[in-house]
């Protein structure tokens, strides 16, 4: 059996699932025998982690994104010709960016892509538009292909699609602090129950122990997992806003 594929991020989330699993099933059930529900968590705590790297990747690109519309518009400002730009922008962002940033793996996609369609512009953009299906990049091959149709000042509308994006990252920013409190808050409130069982068990354990025995208690522990689990997602739901 091969464990080549198996890195560390999933070493480590395959032992924080089962040590979140063990202490759910203890808390809760006084029993190990939920452990076997572990995949479960595991298949939880990964969609969660993956979620937060998707908006935090997202976040980063748009602030990337938003330099390169910047240094676009300068060359095509001075007359070039898509590929033109594109190259000089290539050349440009590599001094601020590393070539395994997301904007610098992309652009080289592109120059790639359109050496290999023969300079097929539309199609490689709108290959560019698949990977990055984000609004800011969609609005941008838009108005690409509608200013080439009808000649219009893309230099100008680049310019003014790069200041919208940095408006709403500022916008973005003041929402995140403003709701931040909020979520701490939020999951403060979301963990009492989980510490006040935890005290409980150790300073008053005959007091709880109707719960752990008996169908009835188990159906209320369990009723009171679905519930914690419900709050915090909608907290997060609820204080999470994007503009």
């Amino acid at each position: 059996m091969e464990f080549k594929h198996i890195n560390t991020k999933t070493i480590l989330r395959i032992f924080y699932a089962t040590i979140i699993t063990i202490a759910i099933s203890y808390l809760l059930y006084k029993s190990f025998i939920f452990i076997i529900l572990t995949p479960l968590t595991y298949w939880f705590l990964k969609k969660i982690i993956i979620n937060l790297n998707e908006k935090k990747d997202k976040k980063k690109f748009k602030n990337e994104f938003k330099d390169f519309l910047y240094v676009l518009s300068g060359s095509f400002s001075t007359g070039r010709h898509l590929v033109e730009a594109l190259q000089e922008v290539n050349v440009s962002l590599s001094k601020m960016y590393s070539k395994d940033s997301q904007i610098m793996v992309e652009l080289n996609t592109i120059l790639l892509q359109l050496k290999l369609t023969g300079y097929d512009e539309i199609k490689v953009l709108e290959n560019f538009k698949q990977r990055k299906p984000i609004e800011d990049v969609i609005d941008f091959v838009e108005m690409y292909k509608s200013c080439r149709d009808t000649g219009g000042d893309f230099a100008g509308v680049l310019s003014k699609g790069a200041s919208m994006i940095a408006e709403k990252i500022t916008i973005d920013r003041e929402i995140e602090a403003i709701t931040y409190q909020k979520k701490i808050e939020g999951r403060v409130i979301g963990t009492m129950p989980v510490v006040l069982l935890i005290f409980l068990n150790i300073f008053s354990p005959d007091y709880i122990s109707p719960l752990y025995s008996g169908l009835s208690g188990r159906m209320i522990m369990t009723f009171a997992l679905v519930l914690t689990v419900f709050a915090f997602a909608m907290i997060e739901r609820i204080t999470n806003i994007e503009v």
